[in-house]
């Protein structure tokens, strides 16, 4: 099973990268990155929909991962169907316990933006 990091690697691009280093792949129809997303990520985006990702809720860069999980992963992986809105439930609260737990100020400005 993949973890947290490995879904902000992937999404945000690795440590230390420029903020927007990976801002194309996040606006662009790409049925290649759809796929490879499926391929990658579906197993943990049906287990965090199954709650089997509760240990990522618990620290703020494992919520972050889980709402990019949840938001972007999940809408580019299932496009065109109702699945990609399937877990918006999820990462809205998981979005609400961050900020409540003031994950805010230890995030940069992108995380910042996908949190929310």
């Amino acid at each position: 099973m993949i973890g947290p990091e490995d879904v902000l690697t992937f999404w945000l691009g690795p440590p230390d990268s420029p903020p927007l280093a990976n801002a194309k792949k996040w606006f662009t129809r790409d049925d290649a990155f759809h796929a490879e997303i499926r391929a990658r990520f579906g197993e943990a985006i049906h287990a965090a929909a199954r709650g089997q990702l509760e240990a990522w809720r618990a620290m703020p860069r494992g919520r972050l991962a889980f709402v990019v999980l949840c938001d972007q992963l999940s809408r580019n992986a299932f496009r065109g169907t109702a699945r990609m809105f399937a877990q918006d439930a999820l990462a809205v609260e998981t979005t609400e316990r961050a900020l409540e737990e003031g994950d805010w100020s230890v995030l940069t400005p992108i995380e910042k933006q996908f949190l929310l």
